[in-house]
Formats: structure tokens, sequence, C-alpha cells
């Protein structure tokens, strides 16, 4: 088995962040399916698979903050999945910061910026 060298690593890295930002844009069409029918299973199974996608990626090429930001997220789908929390503007509001947060620190890793402020997502109880 080949040893992946730096040039290659790097290269990979690219392909996850454009990938990243497919499963980003996945992610923020699920929410704003959401938003029309709180109850639409299919966007919050989108929801969890493009986060999920993104959270397993970025822990692979130790983008914390955005496997950190992108847990949270899963674990807000996977709560809406099992029906311990409903579909709230507050949930929403907090996803889509979600989203918006991923999109910037994934910009910043395409930069080449480690960015290394603080994330919380914002408490998703109605508002």
């Amino acid at each position: 088995m080949s040893k992946l060298t730096d040039g290659r690593m790097a290269q990979l890295r690219l392909t996850f962040l454009a990938e990243c930002t497919v499963n980003i844009a996945l992610a923020s069409q699920a929410i704003s399916r959401l938003a029309q029918s709180a109850t639409a299973e299919s966007a919050i199974s989108d929801l969890f698979r493009g986060v999920h996608s993104v959270k397993g990626g970025a822990g692979m090429f130790d983008l914390q903050r955005i496997a950190d930001i992108a847990a949270l997220m899963e674990d807000v789908a996977g709560q809406l999945a099992r029906g311990s929390l409903q579909v709230s503007t507050g949930v929403l509001a907090a996803l889509e910061t979600g989203c918006q947060a991923l999109e910037d620190f994934v910009d910043g890793a395409n930069a080449g910026i480690e960015q290394v402020q603080d994330f919380e997502l914002p408490h998703s109880g109605d508002s």
C-alpha cells in the first residue's frame, strides 16, 4: 500500500472542502424545506446526511471547528428525526446559523486561514 504524499493529502483536502460546499448547500436546502413543512422526513434525512458527511471528513483533515459545528447540527437533526425535538423558529434559526458558520469556516480553510474563534450553536428553543 502506498503512503499518501503531502501533495496528495493537500489535493484530497481541497476535494473535501469542495464537497463540504455541496453538503452544506444540501443541509441549507433541507432547513428551508423544514421551514415549509416541519414534518418533512426527507428534509430531516438530507440535513442529517449533509452535516454527517461534513463532520466525518473534517475530522480526517483536522478541521476541528468544522467537525464540532457539524456534530452539533447532526445532534439536532437526530433529535428531530427521533421526535425528541420539534421544528420551531428557534431550531430553524440555530440550524441556519450553523450552516453560515460552516460556510465561513470552510471558506477560511480554503483560504488557508486557521480560524480559532469559539462557536456555539444558539439555543434552539422557541424564540
